[in-house]
């Protein structure tokens, strides 16, 4: 089983090694926790540092020291999971770790105690949970958000779901001694499958907007009545500006249209995903215009300095105003934090005297 053991110790540092390109190439925080874990994955400080000073583990800890790991590798998946998806934490999310997290640490005390520590399945329980659960959720957000979905891209996050699930097993299975030689073959063989499609997702290129001479469009959010009247104040605004569209035009005309390093967020029902890559377009659900703020504010990120949309009626007509609204201002201050420009093509006329209110009071109206 010699082959086994070096295929999955060299798909851990294969893991580890993409994931660390990630980081140094987007300097994201989502890719230092998902390094962080891989690389918690892949030391094996028994042999690499205890066998060379000649030391060895009681083995009363072996066990503690074993949850602690499923533990940090859990909860490192689970935060990164959430920065690759949203770019940054709520407070929803920091109760939900920190909770986890202090549930982990009564945890171990628990399995301490002479009642628990012989019962293998009851305390390798809430760990593997814990572990599982944080695999299932980044093998999620990387199909969901992150790769392009394509066969070879695709076996990242499916290996790691797998892998996930493999692990939610482990309180049982690991005590069935005819399984445990497939078990870990399988493990092995999902961390090469993750591996491949790592790989190959290492070698898509990242897209990061170009340093041209931008038009000069003040950072401003801005509403204009027409497309019209954009192209009147601002002629070669997609060729002069590093932009992110919002919109529901038909994708086979924006190709003509705009620069292939653009992004396009096609606001529709009819699929879902990243489905040309010169332009990039993105579609999205209208229902999902939470997730949309933060796809834009991770590309608000990279350098891109205009935003420009021209749903906004559509995603009144689908979510209601005040849900959409809130969208719109969440959206503006991402963009001014970002010292960037946002201009949304919508008819204040379709709106009440109140909900016109709303809009005027936080935008610079050009007719």
């Amino acid at each position: 089983m010699d082959w086994v053991n070096s295929l999955n110790l060299l798909s851990r540092w294969i893991l580890f090694g993409v994931s660390a390109y990630k980081l140094r190439k987007e300097k994201s925080k989502g890719w230092l926790f998902l390094t962080l874990a891989f690389l918690l994955n892949a030391l094996d400080v028994d042999k690499l540092l205890l066998e060379p000073l000649n030391l060895r583990l009681m083995e009363e800890a072996t066990s503690i020291l074993s949850t602690i790991n499923s533990f940090a590798v859990g909860l490192l998946l689970i935060a990164a999971g959430v920065y690759l998806s949203k770019s940054e934490f709520t407070i929803r999310d920091a109760i939900m770790l920190s909770t986890l997290g202090f549930t982990a640490y009564i945890w171990l005390f628990l399995i301490s105690t002479t009642k628990l520590a012989s019962m293998f399945t009851l305390k390798t329980l809430f760990p593997m949970l814990v572990y599982g659960t944080g695999h299932l959720y980044v093998a999620y957000v990387l199909y969901q958000y992150i790769i392009k979905r394509e066969p070879l891209q695709a076996l990242f996050p499916f290996g790691m779901a797998a892998l996930g699930l493999l692990n939610l097993t482990y309180p049982y299975t690991a005590t069935l001694k005819w399984f445990l030689p497939y078990g870990f073959a399988m493990g092995m063989v999902f961390r090469v499958i993750m591996s491949i499609g790592a790989l190959r997702f290492m070698m898509y290129p990242l897209h990061f907007p170009e340093e041209t001479a931008l038009s000069k469009i003040e950072s401003k959010p801005y509403i204009f009545g027409s497309y019209e009247s954009v192209r009147s104040a601002y002629p070669n605004i997609f060729k002069e500006n590093n932009t992110i569209l919002i919109t529901r035009r038909d994708p086979r005309v924006l190709r003509g249209e705009v620069d292939a390093d653009e992004i396009v967020f096609w606001i529709t029902r009819a699929q879902e995903g990243w489905i040309e890559t010169e332009p990039r377009i993105y579609a999205i659900s209208p229902a999902k215009i939470d997730i949309l703020v933060d796809l834009i504010n991770k590309e608000l990120q990279k350098g891109y300095n205009l935003v420009y949309m021209d749903t906004f009626e559509y995603l009144v007509v689908e979510n209601g105003f005040e849900a959409s609204a809130k969208f719109l201002l969440s959206l503006k201050d991402r963009v001014l934090r970002n010292d960037a420009s946002l201009i949304v093509v919508m008819s204040l006329d379709a709106l009440t005297q109140k909900q016109k209110a709303i809009i005027v009071r936080e935008f610079e109206i050009i007719e």
